[in-house]
C-alpha cells in the first residue's frame, strides 16, 4: 500500500467525520467555559511544545525523533480524546469545543513552529510556511466544515449513521497507524526504546499537567478530566500526514505510531479513574472537590 496517497483520505475522513458531530455553538463555547477554554488551549499550543523539547533535551533525542515528539505536541486532540471524555464521565461540550477550536489555530501554529525549528536546529527538515498553512487547511478545516454544513442540514440523518461513520473512521485511524508501524519496522526496532520513553512521558506528563491546572484552577470534576484528556491526547494522524505527506519523511512519523498504542492505554487508565470518581461523588456530593 503507497502509505503517501492512503494517509490523506483517511486523515480528510477523519476530519469529516468530526465535523459530523459539530455544530456552531461548539465554537462559542469560549464564552460558557472561558476559564477552561483559555486554559486548555494555552495548554495545547504553548505548554505541549515546551515539554516536547525539554523531554527531547532531556532524553538527547536524535534530531529525527525530537522533531518527531515535536509533530506531536503541536497537533490538537481529536475524536480520540472526544471519545475518552465521553466513556470518563468528562464535560462533553468543553472536549468537542477544544478540539474545534484547537483544530483550526493549530491550521497556523503548526506550521509556524515548525519553521522556527527549522531555523535553529539540524534537522534538514522544510516545511514552507504559507503553502503549509493552505495544505493544512484543505486537508482539516474543509472536511471539518463540510461536516458541519451536513449535520446542520441533514442532522437526524447524521445522528442516525453518526457511530457508523464514526467507526469506519476510526478503521482508517488503525489501518494509518498499522501501515507506518508496517513500512517503518525497521527503524521502529532500532529506535523502540528511545521513542517508546520520549512519547510515555509526553503523555503522561501532559495528562497530569492538564489535571494539575484545571485542579488548581479549582475547575469542576468533569472539566478537570476533560482539561486532562483534551491535553493529553493528541491527533498522532495529523502528525503522521504532516511527515509523510507535508515533510516526505516516514521516520518523522514514527514517534506518532508508538505514541497512539500509548495513548490508548493511558485513556483507558484515566476512563476507569474518571468513572469510579464520578460514581463516588454521585454517591456523596460532599466529595466534589472543586467548586464550579
Amino acid at each position: 500500500m503507497n502509505l503517501a496517497a492512503y494517509i490523506p483520505f483517511s486523515l480528510a475522513f477523519i476530519m469529516f467525520a468530526m465535523g459530523l458531530s459539530l455544530q456552531i455553538v461548539d465554537f462559542k463555547r469560549i464564552i460558557e467555559y472561558p476559564k477552561a477554554m483559555v486554559l486548555g488551549l494555552a495548554c495545547q499550543i504553548l505548554l505541549l511544545p515546551l515539554l516536547a523539547w525539554l523531554i527531547a533535551s532531556a532524553l538527547s533525542l536524535n534530531p529525527l525523533l525530537s522533531t518527531g515528539l515535536l509533530l506531536i505536541a503541536l497537533c490538537p486532540g481529536g475524536v480520540t480524546s472526544n471519545l475518552a471524555s465521553h466513556l470518563a464521565k468528562g464535560n462533553n461540550a468543553l472536549s468537542v469545543s477544544l478540539t474545534a477550536v484547537s483544530s483550526v489555530i493549530t491550521v497556523f501554529t503548526l506550521p509556524l513552529f515548525m519553521v522556527l525549528l527549522a531555523d535553529t536546529s539540524n534537522n534538514n527538515v522544510s516545511l514552507p510556511l504559507l503553502p503549509a498553512i493552505k495544505q493544512l487547511a484543505t486537508m482539516t478545516i474543509l472536511p471539518l466544515c463540510l461536516g458541519m454544513g451536513i449535520n446542520h442540514l441533514a442532522n437526524g440523518l447524521v445522528q442516525r449513521h453518526l457511530n457508523k461513520i464514526t467507526l469506519l473512521a476510526a478503521l482508517l485511524f488503525c489501518l494509518m497507524i498499522a501501515s507506518v508501524w508496517y513500512q517503518q519496522w525497521d527503524n521502529i526496532r532500532f529506535s523502540a526504546v528511545e521513542a517508546g520513553v520520549a512519547v510515555t512521558l509526553l503523555n503522561l506528563i501532559a495528562l497530569l499537567l492538564g489535571w494539575w491546572l484545571a485542579k488548581t484552577a479549582k475547575l469542576q470534576q468533569a472539566e478537570q478530566l476533560t482539561l486532562s484528556l483534551e491535553v493529553g491526547l493528541q491527533n498522532s494522524a495529523l502528525a503522521v500526514f504532516v511527515a509523510v505527506n507535508m515533510i516526505g519523511n516516514g521516520q518523522l512519523a514514527i514517534p506518532a505510531s508508538v505514541y497512539s498504542v500509548i495513548m490508548v492505554c493511558s485513556a483507558v487508565s484515566v476512563i476507569i479513574i474518571g468513572r469510579i470518581q464520578t460514581a463516588r461523588i454521585n454517591r456523596d456530593p460532599t466529595a466534589q472537590i472543586s467548586n464550579p
